[in-house]
């Protein structure tokens, strides 16, 4: 992801955001933006889609769409057994929501976080860390 994001900006000059399934991966892509000068989030937004430990410990913190493993594997588990239960090769998909935090790396406008916060109470998250900067 560092190597691939370098490349882009040489080329392309850098995105507005991006987007990026691992948190290792993403942390690789703040890395490529400081090399080239950029400054996350002023210049490049970032956000990661794993939700790991890592992603509170990125400089900026990176802001994360978690992906629930357990519970993820759970459903497929019991996707699995229902299929061969029923001797069907499909079911109908199911959902397992994961939650957003919002750290450094993607800021939120404070009116728009307050109306996630109320819409989807149980899918945001402040990154309690925000909390203790003065």
């Amino acid at each position: 992801s560092f190597e691939l994001t370098r490349r882009h900006i040489q080329r392309h000059g850098p995105p507005q955001a991006v987007f990026v399934l691992g948190d290792q991966m993403a942390s690789g892509v703040i890395a490529a933006c400081v090399e080239a000068g950029l400054r996350v989030p002023e210049d490049v937004k970032i956000v990661g889609g794993a939700g790991l430990e890592l992603a509170r410990h990125t400089r900026p913190r990176l802001s994360v769409i978690t992906q629930p493993m357990e519970a993820i594997g759970q459903q497929a588990c019991q996707m699995i057994q229902e299929m061969i239960r029923r001797n069907i090769r499909r079911i109908e998909p199911r959902r397992v929501r994961g939650r957003f935090i919002v750290r450094e790396s993607l800021p939120v406008p404070e009116p728009l976080l307050r109306r996630l916060e109320q819409r989807y109470p149980e899918m945001i998250e402040r990154d309690p860390a925000a909390a203790e900067k003065p």
